[in-house]
């Protein structure tokens, strides 16, 4: 039972749940699960769970002893983070500021200061 135990022992490395690592590879949980238990003992996706735990599939096989061998290097972002930060990538520089005031509101419940400075003069006024 190679592949599970060498699956369990990276979940709990990397601080991942075995539903967000079946979330993250686009599995269901109870496939990860079945890979753990030793229920299956492989799958199309072994190569992207390496990835997601910060390993190899040969380290997952037993091939190798070593989790860091020729490792990818860990991921800094989830997908949904990646996507996220490619849109606001793809957007002008005006549109970015917009999302980012939406985020603070987001975050904060209320309008960021700049946002809610009252104005001081309108259009028309103090004109008789």
């Amino acid at each position: 039972m190679v592949v599970g135990d060498r699956i369990r022992e990276r979940l709990s490395a990397t601080g991942i749940s075995q539903s967000e690592l079946a979330r993250r590879v686009g599995v269901s949980q109870p496939m990860v699960n079945a890979l753990v238990r030793g229920a299956t003992r492989s799958t199309p996706q072994l190569y992207k769970i390496a990835r997601e735990l910060a390993t190899t599939p040969a380290y997952l096989n037993g091939e190798v002893d070593d989790p860091d061998l020729d490792a990818p290097a860990p991921r800094l972002f989830t997908a949904a983070e990646e996507a996220l930060v490619n849109i606001y990538r793809a957007l002008d520089e005006r549109s970015q500021t917009a999302l980012m005031h939406v985020a603070q509101t987001m975050l904060t419940g209320s309008l960021p200061a700049a946002v809610n400075v009252p104005r001081t003069s309108y259009r028309g006024e103090g004109e008789q």
